[in-house]
């Protein structure tokens, strides 16, 4: 294969400005934790990934749960995928949030799963198992956003 041939497999400074060019301005969405908002110069970036990273009891689900939260006020869909927590583990702390007692909920008394289902009814949140490769949830979460014309 000549050199004219070979695919390229590396972009440039100009591309990467060239690329910009008609993407209008960058979209920044509030982390609920001013410390943090201002750390990320105004809050996270619109369609970027944000990784949470650190030792088991170091509050990482608790951050990423008040985070989610304040952006799905904020009308942006939200993946959310983590290696050590289910769905159902994160639903409780949404929960917890808007007042519901843990005991409250584990008893199954359908009242007050009602009440729970109709607190959270309109988040807007997708969770990934740890098989789902990031790429692809992104990919989904992207079509699941344009779809109901939401941000993401």
């Amino acid at each position: 294969m000549s050199a004219a041939e070979t695919p390229e497999v590396y972009e440039t400074p100009v591309q990467i400005v060239d690329a910009w060019t008609g993407q209008g301005p960058i979209v920044r969405f509030q982390t609920g934790i001013i410390p943090l908002t201002k750390l990320c110069v105004g809050g996270f970036q619109n369609r970027r990934r944000v990784y949470i990273i650190g030792p088991p009891g170091s509050c990482k689900t608790g951050l990423l749960v008040r985070m989610a939260d304040k952006l799905l006020e904020q009308g942006v869909c939200v993946g959310y995928m983590a290696a050590d927590e289910e769905g159902e583990d994160v639903t409780l702390r949404f929960l917890q949030m808007r007042g519901f007692k843990i005991e409250d909920i584990e008893s199954r008394d359908p009242a007050v799963l009602a009440k729970a289902r109709e607190a959270i009814e309109g988040l807007k949140i997708r969770f990934y198992p740890g098989d789902v490769t990031i790429e692809d949830a992104a990919a989904d979460l992207a079509g699941w956003a344009r779809v109901g014309r939401r941000r993401q």
